[in-house]
């Protein structure tokens, strides 16, 4: 099962750059907002069956992903599924400095 959710989540995690640029040349932003909304739901339980800890590690990468594709479907603005790279990019910044701060650091762990 392990192996299963890892795949998917780097299929996921991979192909979804190319879906946001193909979905907004292609399609209302709505329609795109909705399947980001269920990408990412997907992709947090997904990274949560994996290991108990991403559960606590990805729940704010998800809400506030969440909460901006809500935003992009609610005010029709493509803007705001442009900002996925910049929560992802501060996630694992607070990610990687939590655990210089707590050892093991992220570098010891792989």
């Amino acid at each position: 099962m392990k192996a299963i959710a890892i795949t998917l989540i780097a299929i996921l995690t991979v192909c979804y750059p190319l879906l946001v640029y193909w979905g907004l040349s292609n399609f209302d932003v709505s329609l795109l907002a909705i399947a980001a909304i269920i990408i990412v739901v997907a992709q947090f339980g997904l990274r949560s069956l994996q290991n108990s800890k991403n559960f606590k590690l990805f729940l704010p990468l998800t809400i506030s992903l969440v909460i901006t594709y809500t935003m992009a479907y609610l005010l029709k603005n493509s803007l705001y599924m442009l900002f996925t790279p910049v929560f992802i990019n501060a996630n694992f910044f607070i990610i990687f400095t939590l655990s210089i701060i707590t050892p093991p650091s992220m570098v010891e762990r792989f």
